[in-house]
Formats: C-alpha cells, sequence, structure tokens
C-alpha cells in the first residue's frame, strides 16, 4: 500500500489516501527519494492522512502549512485570548445558542486580542488568515 496526496492549484494538499495503486490522475505517490516529479513527491513531516491534508507542496516535498498560535480561553476570568494574526487574518465570535455572530471582521495584526464572554452560554470563535496558514477555531461553554 501506498500513500497518495492530490495537489489543488494553490499548491495545498487537497486529499490523501492510502492505496494500492494511483486513484485516478493527478495524485501523487510519497515517496523516501523522488526519482519522477511528475507522479512523486516526498514528505519531510508526517504520513499521517489527517496531517497531510494541513501540508502543501513546495517544490517536490510536502510541508506542513504554517500555523497561529493557540487561542486560548481562562475559564476563571471568562476571557479568550486571540494571538497576534498575520494581515488579512478575519475573525468572528459567533454565540451557538442564539445561533448569532457576535463580531466578524480584521483580526489585530499588532497585539493579542482579549474578548469577555460574560453570558453563560457557547460560543465559538474562529480564525481565518491568509493561505497557507491554517484557520483556527475553538468551541468554548460559559457556565453561569
Amino acid at each position: 500500500m501506498f500513500v497518495f496526496v492530490k495537489i489543488a492549484s494553490d499548491n495545498l494538499v487537497e486529499a490523501a489516501s492510502v492505496q494500492q495503486e494511483a486513484p485516478d490522475t493527478g495524485w501523487l505517490r510519497i515517496v523516501d527519494t523522488v526519482t519522477d516529479a511528475a507522479t512523486e513527491v516526498s514528505c519531510a513531516f508526517s504520513r499521517e492522512l489527517k496531517d497531510l491534508c494541513r501540508g502543501q507542496l513546495v517544490g517536490s516535498e510536502i510541508v506542513a502549512r504554517p500555523a497561529l498560535d493557540p487561542i486560548t480561553w481562562d475559564a476563571a476570568t471568562k476571557t479568550v485570548t486571540v494571538p497576534v494574526c498575520p494581515v488579512g487574518t478575519q475573525i468572528m465570535v459567533a454565540d451557538l445558542v442564539a445561533k448569532t455572530v457576535l463580531h466578524s471582521g480584521p483580526a489585530d495584526t499588532t497585539e493579542p486580542t482579549t474578548i469577555t464572554l460574560s453570558d453563560s452560554g457557547s460560543y465559538e470563535i474562529e480564525l481565518t488568515p491568509p493561505l497557507p496558514t491554517l484557520e483556527q477555531s475553538i468551541r468554548i461553554t460559559v457556565d453561569a
């Protein structure tokens, strides 16, 4: 069995699969040493399918896409800290119970942002940075 990846036009891994043969045209086999750049790529970080789907093609190698620092939650103070984000990152804060968006707009690019969630409920904070940086989200339940 071999591991194959399909690369999208923006060089991000679109899909990964374990097969005996290439699933279809356009799939590249992951190998230790590339001998045919038209059908093979190497991978420096992981051959787990989940991890591969978070990769990007650089030259003839699959590498991990950059990630933001994590969003953190402090239950004692009921605050979320959003890391400094690259220019172009969008932040969305949603109330999952009320099914409403509380905030949507550009994230701060100079310092971490603190959000206080004082009302009990369930919330989701999403960060959508420009490619190739990975998106990030966190779901939080605030108790009364």
